[in-house]
């Protein structure tokens, strides 16, 4: 007979990772953000799409760490960068427009 304890029990296994994951979170939002860009490196192998999201997710990451020490030494409150992607089309009709 095979038993099917594991299958039965493997929402709870679920749960408790996510649950684990959220305070963790919670805790070090910087280390969870490497982590995220680590998971958008690994999907970017797979379409364009995935590949400009690990990148805005790198540089935010990498400017968010400069960002964390120019605080340690200035009083100025920063905040976190967002990178937006545009179409080619859109920037050269911008510029046809206010050229």
């Amino acid at each position: 007979m095979v038993s099917y304890d594991i299958l039965l029990s493997l929402p709870s296994y679920i749960g408790y990772l996510a649950l684990t994951l959220f305070v963790w979170w919670l805790l070090h939002p910087d280390s969870f953000d490497k982590i995220a860009v680590y998971a958008y490196k690994l999907m970017a192998y797979v379409s364009k799409q995935h590949r400009k999201r690990y990148i805005a997710k790198y540089i935010e990451h990498d400017v968010a760490g400069v960002l964390r020490r120019l605080e340690k030494y200035f009083k100025i409150d920063l905040r976190r960068l967002k990178i937006e992607w545009a179409d080619v089309e859109t920037v050269e009709l911008f510029s046809r427009k206010n050229a």
